[in-house]
């Protein structure tokens, strides 16, 4: 899959690279990786392919940001897990099993 992106803000950024199966984005702190995730995943005002024009919520990405403030009591795949089943509308069923 080819990424082609432009963000002019916060950052300026272009990027256009090819990604094939698992793929790392690594870079020094303040080069524009998490701006890049964002825009791709449809969360900050980009322009680019793929998934251009389309809202967040249709994109094939998701974004889980490193911080894990949100649910300092869960694991990382936990709080993942929590906003996938939400979509599904059996969130709470799931999160009363996980307290248990």
């Amino acid at each position: 899959m080819l990424i082609d992106y432009r963000v002019d803000h916060p950052v300026r950024l272009q990027a256009n690279f090819e990604v094939e199966g698992f793929t790392v984005l690594l870079g020094q702190s303040g080069e524009g990786k998490t701006t890049l995730l964002r825009a791709i995943a449809g969360l900050l005002p980009a322009q680019g392919e793929p998934f251009g024009g389309l809202l967040p919520q249709h994109r094939a990405v998701g974004y889980l940001p490193q911080g894990y403030a949100l649910f300092p009591h869960l694991r990382t795949w936990k709080t993942w897990r929590l906003h996938c089943h939400a979509a599904r509308g059996d969130a709470r069923r799931r999160w009363n099993s996980w307290r248990a």
